[in-house]
């Protein structure tokens, strides 16, 4: 089964017999993982039924104070933090954004924070590799036109 990255479902990784054959269940990971240690969970998927599912297995391991969660997209993160406001989420773009400019005019102090954790995005080289390739063929067909 290909896996796909990308929105252009042209782009899809093909899977070659040396890779691993399955993948580890976020309700394993809470199993396996001691519960002090921090996870930090960005649901891709806009659906809210991840959101739920999501929210539930925190629950059901009783990880609220140690699962950080968070989505780019600005509904589902409304939708996760008011579904169970004790579980930390992450600011998205829009979120860091608004944080930023707030502080650098001062007025930061005067408004509630959101979010409980402001990360970066990871970039693996691979996923550096895809999008290039991706670009490269966006590129290549816009060229076509």
């Amino acid at each position: 089964m290909p896996i796909s990255f990308s929105h252009d479902k042209s782009i899809q990784y093909k899977r070659k017999s040396t890779d691993q054959k399955t993948y580890t269940t976020l309700e394993e990971i809470f199993q396996k993982v001691p519960k002090d240690q921090i996870i930090q969970i960005e649901i891709k998927d806009h659906e809210d039924e991840a959101v739920q599912t999501t929210l539930k297995l925190v629950q059901k391991y009783k990880r609220q104070q140690t699962t950080i969660i968070g989505s780019l997209n600005n509904r589902l993160m409304n939708y996760i933090r008011a579904t169970d406001p004790t579980i930390p989420t992450f600011g998205n773009w829009s979120d860091v954004i608004g944080f930023n400019l707030l502080f650098l005019v001062g007025l930061g102090p005067y408004f509630e924070i959101k979010f409980e954790s402001m990360s970066g995005a990871y970039m693996t080289r691979e996923f550096a590799k895809m999008k290039m390739v991706e670009k490269a063929a966006v590129d290549g067909f816009l060229n076509k036109l």
